[in-house]
């Protein structure tokens, strides 16, 4: 209740938003998120990798005995 005061109500939703995404349940955590402005970066977004599967280095089953 006392970070309303310093913070307008989309900001604060959204470091809770986050908080939550992180497990963090402590309002300490959640006035960081906010001093860091955390809560106003871009959401990640998630990292794949995509491996080759046609390559002259990858052996398959059957090239081990």
């Amino acid at each position: 209740m006392n970070l309303s005061h310093d913070y307008p109500p989309k900001r604060l939703n959204d470091s809770c938003k986050l908080a939550n995404r992180e497990g963090l349940a402590r309002l300490k955590q959640i006035r960081a998120i906010l001093t860091s402005n955390r809560d106003q970066l871009q959401e990640e977004l998630p990292l794949t990798v995509e491996l080759p599967q046609d390559h002259m280095n990858i052996r398959s089953p059957k090239d081990f005995h």
